[in-house]
């Protein structure tokens, strides 16, 4: 009764819904947990509805032919060494995507910023925060990302660890966690993705000749393109040279490069058109760099919204209600 409530009580509004974090989802725990889902949504309209598995757990398997489950929500967790850098690039979040049927992928849990490391005992600055925001949107197709302040979530007043994370390290007061420097370059990501039509974007790992992240997991490059062409993103995390495949796409080329830190902008610098036949052509990236490569014309401006709301909803559900959503300078969750 009190879950059906709460679907009543807050079912009218904007919501991503959480049917329950870090549980067993295995064997039993799976079968459990279906039961639940049927029960607390047992017809559509399914709302945008996931759950939140353990740290570097795909259980979603066990959950293939519930209809409830609408988002696959993962966690990449707070890891920072080979395995848990992989994980998202090259694990179940770059593959999943392919399988029906076809489910938004979020990461609802990567590092939060100011959290101790597994591995390194270090905070995660906001490079690392970039870092798996980027690979987290790119690996599968766009569909959003979360971003967390270590203070925030555990409404700290600065003067001690979190209750039950003690190893998570003493954060910023909540208030001053609020403007961490991660935060606001969120909205770098936003804007870098709005150049482009992101809601047609696939991963392309073929776009990169040689995976600097081969050999160091830090310096994976992850890409995505639209099928025909016409756009491409490719997100550089370290200074490095890398070569992109650009056999294939219409020309002229034309690319910008954006910095995630701070959001300038500056040309790529690219000659006009590729050489036939040629198989790639090395771009620089200094510091920590994004591109995004629009070759037509016609570089299409979404609303975030808009198309969030559009590919969430069913049809004649928007019929009946319109969107009125207003979303902070520095989003807590970046729904694409």
């Amino acid at each position: 009764m009190l879950a059906r409530y709460i679907v009543a009580r807050y079912g009218g509004h904007h919501v991503l819904w959480d049917l329950i974090a870090e549980a067993n989802f295995a064997g039993d725990g799976a079968e459990y947990w279906r039961q639940v889902g049927r029960a607390v949504f047992p017809e559509p309209p399914y709302p945008p509805l996931t759950l939140h598995p353990y740290g570097m757990n795909w259980p979603f398997d066990a959950f293939a032919g519930e209809p409830w489950l609408t988002v696959l929500g993962y966690q990449s967790a707070h890891g920072d060494d080979e395995t848990f850098l992989r994980w998202i690039p090259e694990g179940p979040p770059s593959t999943a995507w392919r399988h029906a049927p076809a489910r938004p992928i979020i990461n609802l849990e990567p590092p939060y910023e100011g959290h101790i490391a597994y591995h390194s005992q270090r905070p995660f600055d906001d490079f690392a925060v970039r870092r798996a925001s980027y690979w987290s949107v790119l690996a599968s197709p766009p569909a959003g990302v979360c971003y967390g302040a270590h203070g925030v979530w555990s409404w700290s007043e600065g003067t001690e660890a979190p209750m039950a994370h003690t190893d998570t390290g003493v954060p910023l007061a909540w208030r001053e966690a609020l403007d961490m420097p991660g935060s606001a370059q969120m909205t770098v990501l936003v804007d870098a993705l709005n150049t482009l039509p992101w809601w047609l974007l696939r991963p392309a790992p073929e776009i990169i000749v040689t995976q600097p992240g081969r050999d160091d997991a830090r310096r994976t490059v992850v890409a995505d393109r639209v099928e025909d062409g016409t756009a491409a993103i490719v997100y550089i995390p370290m200074e490095q040279t890398i070569t992109l495949r650009l056999a294939g796409l219409p020309t002229p080329v034309r690319g910008t490069w954006i910095s995630p830190r701070d959001g300038a902008h500056h040309n790529a610098g690219w000659p006009r058109r590729a050489r036939p036949g040629s198989s790639g052509h090395p771009a620089m990236a200094t510091g920590s760099s994004c591109c995004a490569v629009n070759t037509s014309r016609r570089c299409a401006r979404g609303s975030l919204i808009r198309h969030v709301w559009r590919s969430l909803f069913p049809w004649w559900l928007q019929r009946r209600t319109r969107p009125h959503v207003r979303c902070p300078v520095a989003c807590a969750a970046v729904l694409l």
